[in-house]
């Protein structure tokens, strides 16, 4: 299996020139990061209802938090369509309640589906004009309105624009729109049609199977039942569960209690098979920024698997693959200057400036 750590910098840079030197590059934390082959469509078969599976490609079914999304992007419905579609399955329009989620959707919707048009999800005022409610019945908390929309809305159109539509375009802000066709949508032109993401959260059905390591696990997503199909066996023995999440199929350890430096932290998630994390994209950077932050309250520097010491024109991932997507500060990265980046025994540039500035820069 490949497990994956990161481990995060002890240092707050007060000197630019200084704070990369030697033996002041400590470390916090660590995360780790475990795939299994075949674990997200285990987590499927596990997590999405079989008259679904059936039904539908599996290209477009993710899992996520413990719940099962159908991303339909090749026809367009009505919101009450739409959600009338979902139900079918036992599921609802999606309920993005939280940021991570609604990077999470936004993510998929942009660079695996390629789409930039808005997707309805399960969000309206259609019973109190003063009351926006989920599809399940739960009141709104969190939420990602854009300005003029949602509870700021005109009073003029908040009695005609209802329902709630998520716009990847705009880094998934939410737009209300008018809910179905009818003659003021006629009228004014609306196009009430879109692409929406359906959500299934199911009781999850537990099958024992047998991993290409041996080990025999239940495919629950529970925490703790997931942390054990996911995590390696001789982590999960000598750290427990308190510092362990699984987002996607992967495995994180958060290690907050030793502090390492880049090659010797590397070399501690190598102990179980891994490397340091791996935040190729903006969902799962998102995330690992959420969980330091609101989970373990953590606000210091982060190692992450990216380094440029073979070749000081190429940042690379610790599995070798090519930087794509990157999170770089300014000053950062491709664009550090020379002097930093070709002093010897300084800690890699790929670290992250801080928690605080990574999460001010999505």
């Amino acid at each position: 299996m490949n497990y994956t750590e990161i481990v995060a910098s002890r240092n707050v840079r007060q000197n630019p020139g200084q704070a990369r030197v030697g033996n002041r590059m400590k470390t916090l934390f660590i995360f780790c990061t475990v795939f299994f082959l075949k674990v997200q469509s285990r987590q499927i078969d596990s997590l999405c209802p079989p008259g679904l599976l059936s039904t539908v490609n599996s290209k477009y079914i993710q899992t996520r938090d413990g719940s099962c999304f159908h991303f339909v992007v090749s026809r367009w419905r009505t919101y009450s369509k739409a959600n009338e579609d979902c139900n079918k399955h036992g599921g609802t329009l999606a309920l993005p309640k939280t940021k991570s989620l609604n990077d999470f959707l936004t993510d998929q919707l942009l660079n695996t589906y390629g789409q930039f048009e808005e997707a309805w999800i399960g969000l309206q005022d259609r019973k109190d004009e003063t009351k926006f409610v989920w599809e399940d019945n739960s009141e709104l908390g969190w939420n990602n309105f854009a300005p003029g929309n949602g509870p700021d809305n005109d009073w003029i159109v908040r009695g005609v624009e209802d329902c709630v539509a998520l716009n990847p375009e705009k880094d998934g802000l939410w737009y209300d729109h008018q809910c179905d066709s009818n003659l003021l949508s006629w009228a004014t032109r609306a196009n009430p049609s879109k692409i929406y993401i359906c959500q299934y959260t199911m009781s999850p059905r537990i099958d024992v199977v047998d991993f290409p390591t041996g080990v025999r696990m239940a495919s629950n997503t529970s925490k703790a039942v997931s942390v054990n199909e996911t995590c390696p066996t001789g982590l999960l023995s000598a750290v427990g569960s308190q510092y362990l999440q699984v987002w996607s199929g992967l495995c994180f350890h958060f290690v907050i209690s030793r502090w390492r430096t880049y090659s010797k932290a590397n070399k501690d998630c190598n102990k179980h098979g891994g490397t340091l994390a791996l935040p190729k994209t903006k969902s799962l950077n998102d995330f690992l920024t959420d969980q330091l932050l609101n989970v373990y309250g953590q606000f210091e520097e982060a190692w992450i698997g990216l380094q440029d010491r073979k070749d000081e024109t190429k940042f690379v991932w610790e599995d070798n693959s090519e930087l794509g997507w990157n999170n770089f500060a300014p000053g950062n990265g491709p664009d550090n200057d020379w002097i930093d980046m070709t002093v010897p025994q300084l800690a890699p540039s790929a670290m992250m400036l801080s928690i605080e500035s990574l999460q001010r820069s999505r």
